[in-house]
């Protein structure tokens, strides 16, 4: 039996809930702030494997990038 599920985030209200949900965890979770635009997100389950497709515009200014190069430099 064939599972097919689709889901199509294009209404500016669920991309911008959505949107703010990532800020904020990527602010909890790594103190890095971003400017975040979601252009697109699709969801497709079939047959038990979840596929997500994004088009992601984002920006992050100079001492933020400072951070994030940091944490990767303490990672290694």
């Amino acid at each position: 039996m064939l599972d097919i599920f689709k889901l199509n985030f294009g209404s500016k209200l669920v991309k911008g809930i959505i949107t703010k949900a990532i800020r904020k965890y990527v602010k909890n979770q790594f103190g890095i702030d971003i400017q975040l635009d979601l252009n697109s997100l699709d969801i497709d389950y079939n047959d038990g494997d979840v596929i997500v497709k994004t088009d992601i515009e984002l920006k992050v200014n100079r001492n933020e990038t400072k951070k994030i190069l940091t944490q990767i430099n303490e990672m290694i």
